[in-house]
């Protein structure tokens, strides 16, 4: 990874942060005021300014109108409310856009993206980049010794919309972005593997994007174009960047994140960061709501290397882009808020503060929804605030995490490439498979980069890990010789950076940690499954789904076969011996209860948790000296050794804890005499 500069550290003797994007522009002054004082009934400390409001700053070039957030900083900073301010550059204005039709960015297949939306333009256009300088160096000038002024939030939600464009000045940027990678025209014949399909290029004037052509594009040159588009949009947050350091270097900037996004290779953005933000948006209507919320807080926390995150955005209730936008059920928002705070995060934060009136986005729901104070929202929005309040400052403490995950972008712009064995394969589904089993197991996971220092985990899983580089996958080897615990999935260690096959037999450098050889794939079709059977089952009987693998045992040992299909009576899961470690493999998608029993004897000899969750649905999270006890799911009890006391109602609390949907607690440990 690039280290792009020494990091600031985001402020940690701060309480809690508390707030939300922030838009006063679509109001009249007089609803400044009542904002700022609901704000204080509500315990808001932190706002984001600015995020859509380019048009309303500027009005030409050199033109700006900074007035009336003058106005604005007053008035929060006399209520002692900090800013997040926005750079403003996600949504170019209608004169930039009309003065330079250029900068609206291209799909792949050629057509031109128009104006009326958000995010219209493309990252490598020269006149967007220039402007945007300008309007981040005129409010860094601004607002730079504002005593308000306590983050720099860049951009907004990089890629959402446009993760890749295609336009005539993306194919000369790509150009010079091969030759950096590649240095002469032979080693990017090399990468690609352009001897197939007669595609040996001679002049790095005839490389393109890879537009829509008559069937499958060339692999590497689509696992490239997702790299460079990525680093595209990096460099746009990078050249921003450049002017704050310049005018604020006292001022730490983000941007926000969007958990599992596939555009943005979030690991690579982190180093250039001073702390990581996520927007998380899950369906309340969902089962896997608080699943997925608590991966995309591990994920996170993983790729800022544990320092404290902020929650920048997420929904009191409903979103408005839905088929079917459900409102989040009583507590359901205070209970996923809280899981972001006990998995690292030092701020809860809304889009957005007042729902608006007009726009698209008008039922989107809002800290003050559109019914004002007379609304269940408000009254759970004020409920949070001095619950976080009540918290204090957590400063640097950090959530205890002793198993993790592989992740990695390069991996996941890869796998799911067409003209693959199956293309029903979705990276993240995976992962969360295998998320929810830990989460049954009572486990809080790391998501690590492939090739990161492994040695403080007791298991890592490498989850369909199919791109893995040479230095990685000696990595993930020496971890397990030394004495950790690994375990493999399906269609992983088959290719290395630049998408070749490894050769020998599947799965690559692997087959000696694993004991085993794959001689062919058996991908299941859609709906289809496979019985398992095996003492190791117990009483279970598993089953497994979408992928199985006919394997040959060189060394490994047997723990379950498939019982049906094509397959039936060949291994399906096995363990093998490496070094002081152990290795297993899992050739197919397995039910909950499997995937728990092969957790549970991975982790066997490492099963000290002081409070044992009762069901997936509730979640207990050390950070720091503070438990946090999460209901997700219906009503439970819940076992407590020792005495305890509630922080957020300074009540102790022993013995049985029943625990109702949605209910917090977060414990510290008395110590008697």
């Amino acid at each position: 990874m690039t280290v792009y500069s020494e990091r600031l550290s985001l402020p940690l003797g701060r309480p809690l942060y508390f707030g939300g994007d922030y838009n006063p522009e679509q109001w009249s002054r007089d609803v400044w005021q009542q904002d700022v004082e609901m704000m204080v009934e509500a315990a808001v400390n932190l706002v984001t300014l600015g995020v859509f409001s380019w048009s309303r700053l500027q009005s030409a070039p050199g033109k700006f109108d900074f007035g009336w957030m003058d106005e604005i900083f007053e008035l929060l900073s006399s209520n002692g409310i900090m800013v997040d301010l926005a750079t403003a550059t996600a949504s170019p204005p209608p004169w930039l856009v009309h003065a330079h039709p250029e900068i609206l960015p291209r799909d792949f297949s050629g057509r031109t993206l128009s104006f009326g939306s958000r995010q219209s333009y493309c990252p490598n256009s020269r006149p967007y980049r220039d402007a945007a300088a300008e309007l981040v160096h005129a409010l860094a000038q601004r607002y730079g010794s504002h005593s308000a002024l306590e983050m720099w939030h860049i951009n907004n939600e990089y890629g959402c919309h446009v993760t890749s464009c295609y336009c005539d000045v993306c194919e000369v940027a790509f150009r010079e972005w091969l030759v950096k990678r590649y240095v002469d025209i032979a080693g990017l014949n090399f990468a690609w593997g352009t001897t197939f399909w007669s595609q040996i290029y001679t002049d790095w004037n005839q490389v393109t994007p890879p537009r829509i052509a008559p069937t499958f594009s060339n692999p590497t040159q689509q696992l490239d174009y997702a790299r460079f588009s990525s680093d595209s949009l990096l460099d746009c947050l990078l050249e921003e960047r450049a002017i704050l350091r310049e005018v604020t270097p006292q001022i730490p900037v983000t941007t926000n994140f969007m958990g599992f996004f596939k555009g943005v290779d979030q690991f690579k953005w982190a180093e250039a960061l001073d702390f990581c933000a996520v927007d998380n948006y899950p369906d309340p209507a969902s089962p896997t709501s608080s699943l997925i919320s608590g991966a995309v807080g591990d994920l996170t926390r993983s790729v800022g290397q544990g320092r404290p995150w902020i929650l920048m955005e997420q929904a009191p209730s409903a979103v408005n882009w839905r088929e079917i936008n459900a409102p989040k059920a009583p507590g359901q928002n205070r209970a996923l808020s809280m899981s972001s705070i006990a998995r690292g995060a030092n701020g809860v934060m809304y889009f957005q503060w007042r729902a608006a009136k007009a726009g698209a986005e008008k039922f989107h729901s809002a800290m003050v929804p559109h019914s004002g104070r007379n609304s269940r929202v408000w009254r759970e929005t004020v409920r949070l605030g001095n619950d976080l309040k009540a918290l204090g400052s957590l400063g640097s403490s950090q959530t205890l995490v002793d198993v993790a995950i592989l992740f990695d972008w390069d991996n996941w712009w890869a796998i799911e490439l067409d003209s693959h064995p199956s293309t029903k394969l979705s990276y993240p589904l995976g992962i969360l498979d295998l998320y929810r089993s830990f989460a049954r197991a009572g486990r809080v996971v790391d998501f690590v980069h492939p090739g990161s220092d492994l040695s403080r985990y007791k298991v890592v899983v490498a989850a369909n890990l199919y791109l893995v580089k040479e230095d990685a996958s000696c990595a993930f080897v020496e971890y397990v010789q030394n004495g950790g615990v690994g375990v493999v999935t399906y269609f992983s260690g088959i290719v290395d950076e630049n998408d070749h096959v490894y050769l020998g037999g599947y799965p690559g450098l692997w087959r000696e940690l694993l004991g085993i050889e794959i001689e062919e794939f058996s991908p299941l079709a859609i709906g289809e499954s496979v019985s398992l059977k095996g003492e190791f089952l117990q009483l279970h009987g598993g089953s497994g789904q979408q992928w199985s693998d006919s394997i040959n045992l060189v060394g490994a040992e047997v723990l379950v076969s498939f019982g049906s299909g094509r397959l039936e009576g060949m291994p399906a899961i096995t363990k093998n011996a490496f070094g002081s470690g152990k290795a297993y493999y899992v050739s197919t998608s397995l039910d909950p209860d499997t995937w728990g029993l092969v957790l549970t004897d991975a982790l066997s000899g490492h099963e000290e948790i002081a409070i044992r969750p009762t069901s997936e649905d509730v979640e207990i999270i050390n950070r720091g000296n503070l438990v946090f006890i999460i209901n997700h799911g219906l009503k439970t009890n819940l076992s407590l050794e020792g005495d305890w006391i509630d922080v957020l109602t300074k009540c102790e609390v022993s013995g049985e804890l029943s625990l109702e949907q949605y209910d917090v607690y977060v414990l510290y440990r008395l110590i008697r005499e």
